[in-house]
């Protein structure tokens, strides 16, 4: 790493650099993007989804936040990178750093199509306290000295069909006009691309576990322009899209800077690279997406997909717990390895089964305390706790899951953890909230049984999930941040406590829910989608709590009930033990 930190310096020096900003994502925001725009990682070493790396003439630093604070130490090479775990207490924010060592008049660059157009106003406002110039380039200097720099893949795109979108591409460009006629708004750049897939009802190839392509829509008050990979598109497709004008990609920058709005508000989302943003002469402004929220509250079509694809999600899960927990204990060596390419492989069995939806968590003691670690060479034993976080990307939807498992008998502190995580998880997906509540509102209910011993964990407790799109979707969150948009019927969240004791073993439990109307007037619930057993030998009965016991026996009565026709008899018995009530 030092090589590739020192061939970006001699470029800032050829450029007359102070620092450069190397954020972790790409022109769109991509959580992972593809291979050849990972310049952080490739920089730095560190391969978590999250981090900001700066380059000074003297010091090489990587933000990153709790989730990935153990990995960052394990990844980065302690003689050349510093680490600062943003949200710790006295962590400096970058632009705080870049204040304190770069001197008056110094500059700082960064390439404008990995960066928004709202990051760089922000960043330029406080550095212009100590006259500190902003410098916006076109060329990326990782990219420069980049010597084997995967190439750059285009892959088909595909439709979408209402069997599983429940709604045309005309309907939604309706609905997100009316929204963004409310908002005052004459134009609207949709730049994330699971909007653009969803509004047009495409699914695409370009990004690993996301189904989505590379692309920009544009929608003003009359017409509605697609820029994508147009060669990737098939005939049938081009001509349902009749009403949308389609366009490659590599004329959109020279299409939109010869429109003129200057009497019109033009909106873009905050995650908009400041290239595109520049590309209006007239000016932007940062508004919520009018495409987010509409695509976040699911419809009766995509619900019924979602709640059938978790039964199918939960077939293969149970199917690789039986499997995991003979092999272990008749002492055969599984490793962690072995065990993700297992549950993947139970998944492709489906025909439905597109891809996994993230790269699968699969950490045995030690490294089950690592937040996203990556799936080693580690043995699954018996004397600690096994933690798998998985998900598919199915036809008919997104899936989402963690369970942490003991083959053996689990110490009475990991019983005690493990139990008060189970009753956050419970507390959480049992309450019943007045409408308009927000994620920040019930953060509460997940951490509150941890809290009571003293501990908590360092992430939220829940991220939105898309409907064969992406994971991590937006605007619906549950965390202490989460305070200003509510939970709306519709809307699909993970809940997912967890607890991390660092060397030692970790715990995290998660079900995908969906917010629903409750059967008290005004108020709403959520319903669990994710059908799969929680351990019950981890679990102390009389500290979970009555309410909580029979929750947790009317969960695994359910879970039996849709998954026990679709199992092997040898499942069906596995099952049948592991849903019992207590």
């Amino acid at each position: 790493m030092s090589e590739r930190v020192l061939s970006v310096r001699r470029l800032m020096e050829k450029h007359r650099l102070d620092a450069y900003i190397v954020p972790s994502g790409d022109e769109h925001a991509n959580e992972i993007p593809m291979d050849c725009d990972k310049r952080r990682e490739y920089i730095t070493g560190f391969t978590g989804s999250c981090g900001t790396a700066v380059l000074t003439k003297g010091k090489a630093v990587l933000w990153t936040d709790g989730r990935y604070a153990i990995q960052a130490e394990r990844e980065l090479d302690g003689s050349v990178w510093d680490c600062v775990v943003m949200g710790e207490k006295g962590a400096p924010k970058t632009v705080d750093f870049l204040l304190e060592e770069i001197a008056e008049g110094g500059t700082v660059g960064i390439d404008s199509s990995v960066v928004s157009y709202e990051y760089v106003e922000k960043i330029q406002k406080i550095l212009g306290r100590k006259k500190i110039s902003v410098v916006t380039m076109t060329e990326n200097l990782v990219d420069m000295c980049w010597a084997d720099r995967p190439p750059r893949k285009r892959g088909a795109i595909t439709e979408h069909p209402a069997e599983y979108s429940g709604q045309s591409h005309g309907d939604k460009i309706s609905a997100v006009r009316a929204e963004m006629k409310s908002a005052g708004l004459a134009v609207f750049l949709v730049s994330e691309l699971d909007e653009v897939a969803w509004l047009f009802n495409l699914r695409g190839e370009d990004l690993p576990f996301t189904p989505v392509f590379f692309s920009y829509a544009l929608i003003t008050e009359k017409d509605v322009l697609l820029y994508c990979n147009t060669e990737c598109l098939c005939s049938e497709t081009t001509h349902r899209l009749c009403d949308v004008q389609i366009a490659d990609c590599c004329v959109m920058d020279g299409e939109v800077s010869k429109m003129s709005f200057a009497a019109e508000k033009v909106g873009i989302a905050s995650g908009c690279c400041l290239r595109k943003a520049l590309l209006f002469s007239d000016g932007v402004s940062v508004v919520p997406s009018p495409v987010e929220k509409l695509k976040a509250t699911k419809n009766k079509t995509e619900i019924a997909n979602m709640t059938r694809c978790h039964v199918l999600d939960g077939v293969a899960v149970v199917s690789f717990l039986c499997w995991l927990e003979g092999e272990v204990k008749a002492g055969r060596s599984v490793t962690e390895k072995e065990a993700a390419a297992r549950l993947e492989g139970e998944r492709r069995k489906n025909t439905e089964f597109v891809s996994p939806s993230f790269e699968t968590i699969s950490g045995y003691g030690e490294n089950s305390a690592v937040i996203h670690y990556r799936a080693g060479d580690a043995v699954i034993g018996r004397s600690s706790l096994y933690l798998c976080d998985s998900g598919g990307q199915y036809l008919c939807g997104t899936t989402d899951i963690t369970r942490t498992v003991c083959f053996g008998e689990a110490s009475p502190e990991a019983k005690d953890v493990f139990t008060r995580v189970l009753r956050g998880n419970i507390e959480l997906g049992r309450v019943v909230f007045p409408r308009q509540t927000t994620g920040g509102e019930i953060d509460v209910l997940a951490r509150r049984p941890l809290w009571e011993a003293g501990y908590s964990y360092p992430h939220g407790t829940g991220h939105g999930v898309g409907c064969f799109l992406s994971v991590h979707e937006g605007p619906q969150s549950i965390s202490p941040r989460s305070t200003s948009v509510a939970l709306t019927e519709g809307m699909v969240l993970s809940n997912e406590p967890g607890f991390y004791l660092k060397g030692k073993y970790g715990v995290r439990i998660e079900n995908v829910l969906v917010v629903e109307e409750s059967t008290q007037s005004g108020f709403s619930r959520f319903r669990t989608l994710t059908a799969a057993p929680i351990q019950l030998s981890l679990v102390e009965k009389e500290a979970l709590g009555p309410e909580n016991v029979a929750w947790l026996n009317g969960y695994h009565c359910w879970v039996f009930s849709v998954l026990q026709s679709h199992l092997s008899p040898e499942c069906r018995a596995w099952l049948s033990e592991q849903t019992r009530s207590i």
